[in-house]
């Protein structure tokens, strides 16, 4: 029973004389590191040897994409890992100190900067953040920082566009004196935070020269969220081409037609006004979307056009009959064979049936106005289903 006691008195000393370390022996350790270091050198005894030094990414969140001058910007956090061999010590000494923190303007460290800035070329914050050193020389730091990056965007198949952008990482002034590795081969994806309007779907990492200088390129593949922009710029726009296809569909007798359609073409082009403004607006490639909703005006427009020329058909009171090969044409489309020489065909609006000789075929007017809106009513309706199939087909892929 006493030894029991005394084994775990003992053991009770040791985690105590392990955990013991005071301020004073953390000021002299500070005092040891920092006392005729030389932060300008590397650290490294053969000097002809490169440093290695170990890089991984992390991607926090992607704050936006400006398709309009082609800038990304990210919010990253960098872990680097290298060994400092002026930066070891007996954690005995120290009252078992096996890390410590300091300050990272105090040591030497490598100074990477963006390959592609977007704006001005500037250094990765790794100075101002503390570093964590261990006993036995190696220097662990975490660095985060907002990059503005370059990104060529091609916005031709908006908005089902994905892009492909990329962070180039350099190291400057140690071009030739680092060599970084990289522990993955793809980005740390632990604490990144969604966009509301792209998605993330690939990263990858790879090692590259640039001028002989070596750097690391990430390169964060994006897709775009087109459910707002389906239900908020082209459904509506869709809908308003259906709606002024139906303007065919009313009685010429009404009056209305030629307001109805001046009105969906008025609410058409209004309403692309505001929709501009949820588009990206870029020259260089023209987005597909842009060409689709100028067809459907210039369809909606010739739709006034074809409601024009009906209706003056319709009303037309004239002398002169109608001529021969529009009668033939009007015979042709609203009878039936049934024989060699005789039709049935429809002799007024109500569709009453009526056998004729195809040469005495009696169309007037008004019985080509109504042929021709039924033809421009179909030709409508194909013309718009057929360009958003198409449109569809060619951007989704």
């Amino acid at each position: 029973m006493h030894l029991h006691r005394i084994v775990f008195a003992l053991f009770v000393l040791k985690v105590a004389s392990v955990r013991c370390a005071t301020l004073t022996d953390a000021q002299s350790l500070y005092t040891q590191l920092t006392s005729g270091y030389n932060k300008y050198l590397r650290q490294t005894t053969f000097q002809l040897y490169p440093t290695e030094v170990q890089l991984r990414l992390y991607i926090k969140s992607i704050t936006g994409l400006d398709e309009l001058n082609g800038i990304l910007t990210t919010v990253v956090s960098l872990n680097l890992q290298w060994l400092d061999e002026s930066l070891s010590w007996t954690p005995s000494s120290y009252g078992y100190l096996y890390e410590f923190r300091i300050d990272g303007s105090l040591i030497w460290n490598p100074t990477f900067i963006t390959g592609n800035p977007a704006k001005s070329i500037t250094t990765i914050g790794i100075l101002k953040t503390p570093v964590r050193i261990y006993d036995n020389g190696w220097v662990v730091v975490n660095s985060a920082d907002m990059l503005e990056t370059t990104c060529d965007v091609d916005v031709t198949y908006f908005p089902f566009d994905t892009q492909e952008c990329s962070i180039e990482l350099l190291p400057w002034g140690w071009e030739t004196d680092i060599n970084m590795t990289v522990d993955d081969q793809s980005v740390n994806l632990d604490v990144f935070s969604e966009n509301n309007i792209w998605i993330l779907t690939s990263t990858s990492v790879e090692k590259g020269l640039f001028v002989d200088i070596p750097y690391t390129k990430i390169t964060l593949k994006l897709k775009r969220r087109y459910a707002f922009f389906i239900l908020n710029l082209f459904s509506p726009v869709l809908i308003m081409a259906f709606l002024n296809a139906m303007v065919f569909m009313l009685p010429s007798e009404s009056g209305e037609r030629v307001g109805y359609c001046i009105t969906c073409l008025l609410a058409l082009s209004v309403y692309m006004t505001f929709a501009s403004e949820s588009m990206p607006v870029s020259s260089k490639p023209i987005p597909i979307l842009i060409y689709v909703l100028l067809i459907f005006i210039l369809s909606s427009t010739f739709m006034c056009i074809g409601v024009i020329v009906g209706l003056k058909m319709h009303l037309y009171e004239g002398p002169s009959d109608p001529p021969k090969f529009l009668r033939k044409l009007c015979c042709l489309t609203c009878a039936k064979k049934t024989s060699t020489t005789s039709v049935v065909a429809f002799g007024d609006e109500k569709g009453e049936c009526r056998d004729i000789m195809e040469e005495s075929c009696d169309v007037t007017w008004k019985d080509i106005a109504v042929k021709f809106d039924r033809v421009c009513f179909v030709f409508s309706i194909i013309v718009n289903i057929t360009i958003s199939v198409v449109y569809l087909i060619v951007v989704i892929r």
